[in-house]
């Protein structure tokens, strides 16, 4: 008899109905996990299925399975630059990120430490330790010899990779100031792989202020307006949230705004329409006036 994982075990036993009928059926789900807030910004809660709508490739779905609040195992990755341009900023990058792993895993939830600057490494296997992914977090530190590239891109969807295979709940944080320069993938390309491993992205736009005083020069590098723009479009075409360290607001700040949206989302579920394989659009929208939803834009149809 093979053996079961806690892990496993924790996601058999998840009572929400979208969970179970994921067990009880062979056919194909697609899940979006929504963020609904209100004019001032604020998560809204206590909504229910029959507040929504969603469409596929413009046509009207059933909601088949809602949960209001998900019980899902989340995975976690946390995605550090590690190129020269953050030297100054690594500590805070590391006190925040431990608060935050001790504040938002739960039991039943896995993470891992990745970074990049030209290359792409993995600094702690996805596991459940937060031991582990503490000490995976004191050995942080920028490579001089490796820190003149950024590999933002081939990161991304290298850290999608590692979590396509895991069930429920799949999140990526990435601390970067959004420049590329070292990426054989295109943001496109991650973007893709996020999508195909149904993970969202939630970009925090971190970086010194000093070593940004002017544009940075060179062929295919983009300056830092370019680089929110990319962010910004990386974290609302995967469903994620954009966030910045900016003015009074400090990673601390932002860490714990994301940890309050990743435990209050709406999961809706429903069984896409036979036809084409590929790329569908997906839009999800809240009747009651004064309220944006937050999801991914899209899925890749089996």
């Amino acid at each position: 008899m093979t053996g079961i994982s806690r892990r496993e075990l924790l996601m058999l036993a998840a009572t929400t109905p979208l969970a179970r009928a994921q067990f009880r059926s062979s056919v194909q789900v697609v899940n979006v996990f929504v963020t609904v807030r209100d004019k001032e910004g604020e998560l809204v809660r206590g909504l229910t299925q029959a507040d929504f709508e969603l469409t596929e490739d413009g046509r009207k779905q059933n909601i088949q399975y809602f949960a209001a609040e998900s019980d899902l195992p989340l995975t976690l990755g946390l995605v550090f630059d590690l190129s020269g341009s953050q030297r100054t900023v690594l500590e805070q990058q590391r006190r925040a990120s431990v608060t935050f792993l001790n504040q938002v895993l739960r039991d039943g939830d896995s993470a891992f430490l990745m970074g990049f600057d030209q290359r792409v490494k993995v600094l702690e296997p996805l596991g459940p330790s937060r031991i582990l992914l503490r000490q995976g977090l004191a050995d942080l530190e920028i490579q001089e010899s490796q820190s003149r590239g950024t590999a933002l891109f081939d990161a991304i969807a290298q850290a999608a990779d590692l979590v396509k295979a895991e069930p429920g709940r799949k999140a990526l944080i990435v601390l970067s100031d959004g420049i590329d320069t070292a990426s054989s993938s295109r943001a496109e390309d991650a973007i893709a792989a996020a999508q195909r491993a149904d993970t969202l992205v939630y970009p925090i736009r971190f970086f010194d202020q000093k070593v940004f005083a002017f544009d940075v020069p060179g062929p295919g590098t983009e300056n830092l307006r370019q680089g929110k723009r990319v962010l910004q479009k990386i974290a609302k075409e995967t469903g994620g949230g954009f966030y910045e360290v900016a003015g009074a607001r400090t990673l601390a700040d932002n860490f714990a705004h994301l940890e309050q949206e990743l435990r209050n989302q709406y999961s809706l579920g429903f069984s896409p329409r036979e036809g084409r394989p590929g790329y569908r659009k997906v839009r999800v929208t809240v009747k009651s006036k004064g309220l944006r939803t937050q999801a991914r834009d899209g899925y890749f149809a089996q």
